[in-house]
């Protein structure tokens, strides 16, 4: 699992929360959408997505590397809905002849909106994981149950964003900050259960010494971290890496494995 994707996708949708109307539902990587426009055919609905997308590592580091994240956002649209918009401004969409695609242009300007603007603290830390927008694909299609018809679309992000916490090294102030988020956050869907878990990936397992979190950082084999004197110990024993040589000394390297 990438808590970079996580976050990312927390962030995302709790900064949509704020920023579109309350006519929208806006939710986290469900697993029928269809079934939640079946439940409410006269909403609007918003549902983000997250996978990691082609993350080039650097040798034997899983935390380095070059990471991206795709953020996969569903938009679906009843028929017809009225919302008010902005100082005092009010839509009202009636798709039942034509017009879909104008509505969900409306939309996905809106989603777009809020992702760049960074209106909340929530944005912020949106715009803090992610370095750049490499990449945005938008494709329209048409949604039909029993109860509903609803034109959709699908807004595909593909972002650069932070490498992957190494465990145990330097916290970052943005995930200082998003775990003060995730606590404070009092939705019905709270993710503040979740903080602890957070934490403690991004603290050092039990028993791992600070020449180790390095070596894990840099994807380093334990014999070699031992030959460049980085310290931790020799696989297979209890030996301790050995420290610089001096001038005219042998520096024994351990065999690799």
């Amino acid at each position: 699992m990438s808590l970079v994707a996580f976050a990312v996708r927390i962030a995302a949708v709790r900064a949509l929360r704020a920023a579109l109307p309350p006519a929208f539902a806006i939710v986290d990587s469900p697993i029928d959408p269809i079934g939640l426009l079946d439940q409410n055919p006269a909403a609007g609905l918003v549902a983000l997505f997250t996978g990691v997308g082609d993350n080039r590592l650097d040798g034997e580091a899983f935390f380095a590397g070059d990471p991206t994240v795709s953020l996969s956002v569903q938009m679906f649209l009843p028929q017809a809905m009225a919302f008010a918009w902005g100082d005092g401004l009010s839509l009202a969409l009636d798709l039942r002849g034509q017009g879909a695609d104008t509505a969900l242009d409306v939309v996905e300007r809106m989603v777009e909106r809020a992702l760049a603007v960074q209106a909340d603290a929530w944005g912020a830390l949106f715009a803090r994981l992610v370095v750049r927008v490499r990449g945005l694909v938008s494709a329209s299609y048409l949604v039909e149950t029993a109860k509903v018809k609803a034109p959709a679309r699908e807004l595909t992000l593909t972002l650069e964003t932070l490498q992957e916490p190494t465990p145990g090294a330097p916290r970052a102030d943005v995930w200082t900050d998003f775990l003060a988020a995730m606590r404070a956050d009092e939705a019905s869907d709270s993710v503040a259960p979740l903080a602890g878990w957070i934490e403690a990936e991004l603290a050092a397992p039990l028993g791992l010494s600070p020449a180790e979190v390095d070596r894990v950082f840099l994807g380093l084999r334990a014999y070699a971290a031992a030959a460049i004197g980085l310290g931790g110990a020799v696989p297979g024993g209890t030996e301790t890496a050995p420290g610089p040589a001096d001038a005219g000394d042998t520096l024994d390297v351990p065999a690799a494995p």
